[in-house]
């Protein structure tokens, strides 16, 4: 009798079975913009389209005043005859006192006083004209 001899492999493992990866994006139940419920169990961010337009304004928004920022601010660099000195950040702006009352938070007015620059008044009544690119204190001031 013959003896015949068969290649016994190993048994193959057998895969578990994968479990479902979770969502990367999380479910959420409330609407970022306005607060309310989210009604269906799907990957939303906003209750409805109104809530979503409103939001992404919102950030086009801050984007749209950074880009504008950047771009003011290579344009004050340069200076010009027409322009004026800001004696806080040293740039050149043809309206001083609007850039210092958003750039810098304060008024036009304190920002004279601070700065000693003459303060603007009404030639009509006064009858003289009042130089503005003067920069010595009002009397009085020291």
């Amino acid at each position: 009798m013959e003896t015949i001899y068969f290649d016994i492999e190993e048994p193959k493992k057998i895969k578990e079975p994968r479990k479902p990866k979770e969502p990367k994006i999380k479910i959420q139940k409330y609407c970022k913009q306005c607060g309310g419920m989210i009604l269906e169990d799907r990957f939303r961010n906003f209750c409805g389209g109104k809530c979503r337009m409103k939001y992404y304004n919102k950030l086009r928004v801050k984007q749209n005043l950074q880009r504008q920022r950047i771009s003011r601010d290579k344009i004050a660099s340069v200076p010009d005859e027409k322009k004026t000195k800001c004696l806080v950040c040293g740039n050149w702006y043809t309206q001083v006192g609007a850039h210092v009352h958003q750039r810098h938070g304060l008024a036009a007015r304190l920002y004279r006083k601070k700065y000693g620059i003459v303060i603007k008044r009404n030639r009509k009544k006064s009858g003289k004209i009042v130089d503005r690119t003067t920069l010595t204190p009002p009397a009085g001031a020291l």
